[in-house]
């Protein structure tokens, strides 16, 4: 097979965020806890990876969803203002920092508030990219702990609970 450079890019994103993935399910049944701990175990080169890979995946798919989503929606109005497409992209996540700086602040936050372990990296990143800081994060996962255990059930991603 013949790939383009951005497409063997994105296969190994693809590839290393399912790895990641694979290992999070086999390390959360053996432990059943957190996505947290398997991140700080995790070498930083994995990390750089799964960060540099989730931000261009999500960025790409993004991307790809506005302009399949808008191809046959015609601009309401002349203008840049109006057309369906730029303000799609515009809903788009904003990743302003270095992956580098990313992967520290993801670590910081796990290290900082193991309670917080339990949260999946991918909300820790979008949290950030929304530009939220870590002390910020960990209070919002504070107030979601509370407010599950109130209904009956500590909630996990996919909304199952435990």
């Amino acid at each position: 097979m013949h790939f383009k450079r951005g497409q063997k890019a994105l296969a190994l994103a693809t590839a290393l965020v399912a790895l990641f993935g694979q290992q999070h399910s086999v390390m959360l049944a053996a432990t059943a806890c957190c996505e947290g701990t398997i991140w700080l175990k995790a070498s930083k080169d994995s990390r750089t990876s799964y960060v540099g890979g989730f931000i261009e995946g999500l960025t790409r798919g993004f991307g790809q969803g506005c302009l399949s989503g808008t191809r046959d929606i015609e601009a309401s109005k002349p203008g840049l203002d109006a057309d369906p497409l730029r303000n799609c992209l515009t809903k788009s996540y904003t990743f302003s920092r270095d992956t580098e700086e990313y992967v520290k602040l993801i670590t910081d936050f796990y290290r900082r508030y193991p309670d917080d372990r339990g949260m999946p990296t991918s909300d820790v990143l979008l949290k950030l990219s929304r530009g939220l800081g870590l002390e910020q994060i960990h209070l919002e996962a504070k107030l979601h702990r509370a407010s599950s255990k109130r209904k009956g059930g500590e909630r996990v991603s996919g909304g199952e609970r435990v």
